[in-house]
């Protein structure tokens, strides 16, 4: 299975440092500072398409035996991610009042389909776990993808991939259309919604990301600015520049991406026009020594090590802050300027506590983890060692 020369180095700088820009975004999107602000959670998604491709592409040039190949992702993806989610859930039921409506939320945080639940009219907001469906929607794409790779060979994989790009486009067409499913008679009906947190709206992400594998273009800075300059004309024709909120106490600097992107059927055809851009990014990232540069500042690159446990902690403790709000806002005379107030002190604690569970409990998973993982020869550029130097070079958020 053939991978794109840089594409197969053992850590690729500026990545963690694009994870780090994207956990930023979504945590001033939550701050309602940053409405375009979904597209850091879009990043998150690209990069995993990315990444767990490359990962399990080389596992499989390697793997003696289908089993072992997915023993290794599996037990790997395990540590990497459980011990740390399951330890939230259950802080958070312990110190969470635990009634009716908050146990289904846990119930299907715990099942990895929050998602779904996300899309029950009945649903009632949740900062402890409405944060999760993004992790849902990774862990199912886990599930199947390791299947796939395997029994594809490189040219049908490429094709599958693109095919999977126009798939997407399709079947946010069709949930567009007929939302909500007769199969789903207790859906709330905002169809951005649905299409915002329905996993098949991801495919084209997931599957943009793993291109990234397979080629070699490197774009240039002119070329990168002059595809987002196009996006953001088509975005302001169908929605305006959108500086001020769309709504009174809304998110402010939509610029013509706001979240949901409710209009012109734009939630149909905008997510693959978004992922696109990243695409170019990434691989000018990965290609051009002067955004890798750019994306290896040592603040990002420490965020983006540590964006699984901020995004993990970011909307809980926001909930803690927010009371705050109000008084800040009269003290200052202007919401923007309460809310950046609020964000002096906000941001350090959870950055503080994403840093004790990185250290904690993070890091320990993954080495442990490492120790039930099937060896594989080191016949594909990447071996134990790589990965022991930098355990986490390979992770999502």
């Amino acid at each position: 299975m053939s991978i794109s020369g840089a594409a197969r180095q053992a850590h690729i700088e500026g990545l963690d440092g694009l994870r780090g820009i994207a956990l930023l975004m979504v945590v001033i999107a939550h701050l309602y500072l940053l409405n375009i602000g979904w597209v850091g959670m879009q990043s998150f998604f690209v990069l995993s398409g990315f990444l767990i491709t490359r990962v399990l592409l080389m596992d499989r040039d390697r793997a003696p035996t289908f089993g072992s190949y997915l023993k290794r992702f599996y037990i790997r993806r395990l540590w990497r991610i459980l011990p740390l989610y399951y330890g939230y859930l259950a802080v958070m039921l312990v110190i969470t009042e635990m009634n009716e409506p908050q146990r289904e939320h846990l119930l299907y945080g715990f099942a990895y389909l929050y998602n779904f639940f996300t899309l029950r009219a009945d649903r009632v907001h949740s900062f402890q776990f409405d944060h999760l469906w993004s992790m849902s929607v990774e862990e199912q794409f886990y599930l199947v993808w390791p299947f796939v790779l395997y029994w594809f060979s490189a040219v049908n994989l490429r094709r599958l991939l693109i095919g999977l790009v126009g798939l997407s486009v399709v079947l946010r067409a069709l949930t567009w259309l007929n939302w909500p499913f007769d199969i789903a008679p207790d859906a709330q009906p905002w169809r951005p919604l649905a299409m915002y947190v329905l996993t098949w709206s991801y495919l084209d992400a997931f599957a943009i990301g793993a291109l990234i594998n397979f080629t070699t273009l490197s774009p240039r800075p002119v070329h990168l600015l002059l595809y987002a300059a196009a996006a953001f004309v088509l975005g302001v024709a169908v929605n305006g520049i959108g500086i001020m909120p769309m709504f009174e106490g809304g998110p402010y600097l939509s610029l013509g991406w706001p979240l949901y992107m409710p209009h012109g059927w734009q939630a149909i055809w905008g997510y693959t026009v978004v992922n696109l851009f990243l695409f170019l990014l990434i691989c000018m990232i990965i290609n051009h020594d002067q955004t890798r540069r750019l994306f290896s500042n040592r603040v990002l690159d420490y965020l983006g090590k540590r964006s699984y446990p901020c995004y993990l902690l970011h909307y809980p403790v926001l909930a803690v802050f927010l009371p705050l709000l109000p008084t800040l806002n009269d003290l200052t005379g202007h919401r923007i300027l309460g809310t950046l107030l609020l964000a002096l002190v906000y941001l350090p604690v959870i950055i503080l506590l994403a840093d004790l569970c990185h250290r904690l409990i993070e890091l320990p998973s993954i080495k442990y983890g490492r120790r039930f993982a099937p060896r594989m020869p080191n016949t594909a550029g990447v071996g134990e060692s790589a990965e022991k130097a930098n355990p986490l070079s390979t992770g999502e958020k």
